[in-house]
């Protein structure tokens, strides 16, 4: 496989890494509001059908229980018009989306890489390379950094998953640290 290949199938892996990170951080975003929702929701019901006479067993007068009920009800409010217009659901669609095409092509890299092709074969592919990284949701100058480092830790990690299969996680992540703490020391 030619130099340009191998590249670019660097390049697919690590656009595989941080379009699953967003995806999972635009889920996380969608999923905490939610849950904050609903546990506002239940306060907003359980203050809503107290009696106000049975609310000084709570510790608290009608005044504060109003307050709770005032403060909830806007709460609910507030996020639902946010997870209304963030979209976050969306946007980890669009992610999950470019996550197929792009694990698609890269089982297409994988076949020529095993099986070998024309110059045909592998322009073909590095057109349909070019073109999705043109067309896809765009990652973020913020987040690409941050990727890039977790996409290459990844790889270290799973390196030395593979020669010590026994050994706990947090042993390989100190590890891998050290790792790179000398190697950085070292080149400096």
């Amino acid at each position: 496989m030619p130099n340009e290949l191998k590249r670019e199938l660097r390049v697919l892996d690590m656009m595989i890494t941080a379009h699953s990170c967003t995806r999972d951080r635009y889920l996380r975003f969608d999923k905490t509001v939610t849950v904050i929702i609903l546990v506002f929701s239940v306060v907003l019901c359980t203050f809503s059908f107290i009696p106000r006479s049975e609310v000084h067993r709570l510790g608290m007068s009608v005044e504060s229980s109003n307050l709770v009920i005032a403060l909830t009800s806007s709460g609910v409010l507030i996020l639902s018009i946010i997870q209304l217009f963030s979209k976050w659901k969306e946007v980890a669609q669009d992610h999950i989306n470019c996550l197929i095409d792009l694990s698609r092509l890269k089982g297409e890299y994988r076949l020529l890489q095993t099986r070998g092709g024309d110059s045909e074969k592998m322009d073909k592919i590095s057109g349909k390379f070019h073109n999705l990284l043109s067309v896809k949701p765009v990652i973020s100058d913020k987040y690409f950094i941050k990727y890039k480092k977790y996409h290459y830790k990844k790889i270290e990690i799973s390196k030395m998953i593979s020669k010590n299969p026994g050994c706990p996680i947090f042993i390989i992540n100190i590890s891998v640290l050290c790792t790179a703490i000398k190697t950085f020391f070292s080149k400096n």
